[in-house]
């Protein structure tokens, strides 16, 4: 029930999975609604307020989340669903790999690609993604690289047909990903269809989120 219109920018602790795990609803802007106990809940924090403040509030809506905004017989209160069932399940280390390349073999058909924050390449959260995938660590990075180790592929917009041929230059200089990977990205017809910028959406299957491309200029 959560989106980013709703609920924006919320820190960890009132993220989507810990309010769903003790039991709420995104019910509106900056609202939730516990279904068991009906108990409704404003969560909005001052963009004004300084850090510690910040934290202040967290905590306090941290707690009505938890126990405090729930009536006192819910069933949600201080009870909420074991972490452990909101993980993704675990993958090989072949899947892991094969699924990146064929990601990123996807995302080398688009005219045009997010640029990628230059603080974010060097995060201590990228390098474990990369390494997860499998990626050299002295490989040069690209935006496909990125997004592809991070989740997203490339899709077409249904409502937008058309699209032109392309040689896919740029899938010479994919990233060597191992064995398994080199035969994805060399599989298909090299003049695949080339998705143009109005026409393609980056998307991850996990969150079955989407963004279209013409939001990156």
């Amino acid at each position: 029930t959560f989106s980013p219109a709703t609920w924006f920018n919320k820190p960890a602790m009132i993220s989507p999975t810990e309010c769903s795990r003790h039991g709420w609803r995104n019910d509106g802007v900056d609202a939730l609604l516990c279904e068991s106990c009906k108990q409704r809940l404003t969560m909005s924090i001052h963009p004004s307020l300084n850090d510690e403040s910040r934290r202040a509030v967290v905590l306090k809506l941290q707690a009505q989340m938890v126990a405090d905004g729930h009536g006192q017989l819910c069933p949600w209160r201080d009870n909420p669903v074991p972490l452990s069932l909101t993980q993704l399940g675990g993958s090989s280390s072949h899947e892991v790999i094969w699924d990146c390349a064929h990601r990123m073999k996807a995302l080398y058909k688009c005219e045009t690609l997010p640029e990628v924050a230059a603080e974010f390449t060097r995060s201590e959260e990228l390098k474990a993604v990369l390494e997860a995938a499998g990626c050299p660590k002295t490989h040069k990075l690209d935006p496909a690289l990125i997004l592809a180790a991070c989740g997203w592929e490339a899709r077409a917009l249904p409502s937008v047909g058309g699209g032109k041929k392309s040689s896919l230059a740029r899938r010479a200089s994919a990233p060597e990903l191992g064995a398994g990977a080199s035969a994805a990205l060399a599989a298909g017809d090299a003049a695949e269809v080339l998705l143009e910028e109005k026409a393609a959406l980056i998307f991850c299957e996990v969150d079955q989120r989407d963004a279209g491309m013409w939001n990156f200029r």
